[in-house]
């Protein structure tokens, strides 16, 4: 549990660090509507950082910092002295299109002209040619883009099942009596572990929208930024491997740790299944699944803390 507790604190530091960031991350020159564009003029310069969440950014003027666009797409013709960075968004650069740093793209492609200049890498499916074109080539995605992402997709399931794997020997030695304790509370009151966990995941997913959105503002955090992820997704493959507990039998001991292994690994490949053709239901099942043996093992760990006896 000791490991859970620092992952939550190091979470909550995250949290406030990025609370202070934000603010000063998202700017433009002048006020305007949820629905238009930050468009810095040509004339402009911007000694900040250009940020939002689902509103288009167009540079045809200077900018000091970064530019990032949490869905919305990016359009420059101008001058950034930093990275650029959209999430689900395309980028488009024209000819006087001048990046002083890097340019990352994740799920969308971006769209340059020959003489659109990037000082860093370029991070993201490319088109070369005219930026009229954009909007066309933008909804045409490349082959190598789908098969790059379910590549990335079996890797990342991999990787869940070994941690998985990991899980749940630890669960059946280290913290076996935890294990046992959590699966049990599950089948004594489901519902209430449930509710508690779905809560605390709720709380924990805005943190983590969060802590994405500040190591993504620029590329510097990006490399440390799946780690993080995978870290803080531990507690919910443990409660996954609880929940397998609780289903097969709390009180079988260390014989119960093949079945157990088996329904965890089963647990997680039902999200990772559906994940392949609607990768929200994938999310939305894999938090739904872990909620009880996560809200169990809180309970659990309160419950303990009341009646520790007092030192």
């Amino acid at each position: 549990m000791k490991g859970i507790q620092v992952v939550q604190a190091l979470l909550c530091i995250m949290l406030l660090g990025g609370a202070l960031a934000l603010p000063g991350l998202v700017a433009a020159q002048e006020r305007q509507t949820m629905s238009e564009a930050v468009h810095v003029q040509a004339d402009q310069q911007v000694n900040a950082s250009v940020a939002t969440v689902w509103r288009d950014i167009v540079i045809e003027g200077e900018v000091l910092g970064d530019v990032t666009s949490l869905t919305g797409s990016i359009h420059i013709s101008g001058v950034v002295h930093g990275d650029v960075v959209s999430y689900s968004g395309a980028v488009w650069l024209d000819d006087t299109a001048h990046v002083a740093g890097s340019v990352l793209v994740l799920t969308g492609n971006v769209t340059r002209t020959a003489h659109a200049q990037i000082a860093g890498t370029l991070i993201g499916d490319t088109n070369i040619g005219s930026v009229m074109t954009a909007s066309t080539t933008n909804f045409a995605a490349p082959a190598q883009s789908v098969a790059f992402q379910h590549v990335w997709y079996v890797l990342l399931g991999v990787v869940g099942i070994v941690l998985t794997l990991a899980m749940t020997v630890a669960g059946a030695t280290i913290w076996a009596a935890r294990t046992m304790a959590a699966a049990h509370l599950v089948q004594l009151v489901p519902v209430r572990v449930a509710t508690v966990g779905l809560l605390t995941q709720l709380l924990l997913n805005v943190l983590l929208v969060v802590v994405g959105m500040v190591f993504t503002f620029t590329l510097i955090g990006l490399p440390l930024l799946v780690p993080l992820l995978l870290v803080l997704h531990l507690p919910f493959l443990y409660a996954l491997v609880i929940l397998a507990r609780a289903l097969v039998h709390p009180r079988t001991g260390r014989r119960s740790v093949p079945l157990v292994l088996v329904g965890s690994i089963g647990l997680l490949l039902v999200p990772l299944v559906v994940g392949w053709f609607v990768p929200v239901a994938s999310l939305i099942l894999f938090y739904l699944l872990a909620a009880p043996g996560l809200g169990a093992l809180l309970l659990g760990r309160a419950s303990s803390l009341a009646t520790a006896p007092a030192a």
